[in-house]
């Protein structure tokens, strides 16, 4: 479900969050999926190409999260949001779609807001890496499945630190030690969050508690 042709750019774009809430609230309602993206496609036409991309492959019987994929790789399609296809993907794979089209809603939301406010790439990347990855906890990915997810649109670490990080725990450490390898991007104060959260089994917790911590500092340092 990873691959993309990265030469197709992506444009962070607002009503996106909108195209995925509304696709939620559909589904939680009871309307048949194919409708719900006919209803779409009439509501969003600058997402018509990949609204219908994903209504076809639904139609031949495979999985919305497919239709994602495909709509990615072509040119001609609007691109959707890096992380659709596995969000998607796992919320058809665990029965929570309508939670999953949610999450998808509230990322490109808070991604975009943070895009307007003057914070440096290190405030934004700190913010989005606590918060996104608190999400992908509480919908119960995988840690090193929500560490690929964050890498393809990371500002901050670097793809190559989370690769790192990716590595030491397919090795057999945890959270806590592989964040310690690298003390000038993580503070004492956050491997002692971390530490918290593996010990007490609330992982997703403290890394949230995490996030609003660096977005309440960085609030305060703007005002």
């Amino acid at each position: 479900m990873d691959s993309q042709d990265k030469s197709i750019e992506y444009k962070l774009n607002k009503d996106e969050s909108m195209v995925w809430d509304m696709l939620g609230i559909m589904i939680n309602s009871g309307v048949p999926i194919l409708q719900a993206f006919a209803i779409l496609k009439d509501t969003f036409p600058e997402y018509s190409k990949p609204i219908q991309t994903m209504h076809d492959e639904i139609k031949e019987g495979n999985m919305l999260a497919d239709g994602i994929k495909l709509s990615q790789q072509d040119p001609s399609c609007v691109r959707l949001h890096p992380n659709a296809p596995a969000y998607i993907y796992h919320g058809e794979e665990t029965g929570t779609l309508p939670t999953m089209c949610f999450k998808l809603r509230d990322l490109i939301t808070e991604q975009y807001d943070l895009s307007k406010k003057p914070y440096s790439p290190e405030e934004r990347g700190k913010i989005q890496f606590y918060t996104q990855l608190a999400d992908l906890c509480d919908a119960r990915f995988p840690l090193l499945r929500g560490l690929k997810e964050l890498s393809k649109n990371t500002e901050y670490p670097s793809k190559n630190v989370i690769g790192e990080l990716e590595e030491m725990i397919e090795a057999g450490n945890n959270f806590t030690e592989s964040l310690s390898h690298y003390p000038k991007i993580f503070t004492k104060f956050e491997l002692n969050m971390v530490r918290g959260g593996e010990i007490g089994g609330v992982l997703g917790v403290t890394l949230r508690r995490t996030g609003e911590y660096f977005k309440r500092a960085a609030e305060n340092k703007y005002r």
